[in-house]
């Protein structure tokens, strides 16, 4: 693998499943799965408060091997990645 192949992003995908998980009675936690469903498992943690995953993030990641899995915490607005 030569140094292009490393710094170049994986092509823009779109998630094939995405909901909304209830926590608590105040909190709701977005999901997304992108990439293959059957492909490898990964769990995508962003860095906290203000911090969130952006559609970039999907291309990260082999799609046609990795499973992604986004997890956000919300407690009012729900995300628009």
């Amino acid at each position: 693998m030569n140094n292009k192949q490393l710094t170049e992003l994986f092509p823009e995908i779109e998630p094939f499943d995405s909901g909304l998980l209830s926590l608590d009675a105040l909190h709701t936690m977005y999901w997304e799965q992108s990439g293959n469903p059957n492909g490898v498992p990964v769990l995508f943690l962003h860095g906290g408060p203000g911090a969130g995953p952006t559609p970039a993030h999907r291309r990260f990641l082999i799609p046609t091997i990795i499973e992604l899995l986004f997890l956000i915490n919300v407690a009012q607005d729900v995300p628009r990645l």
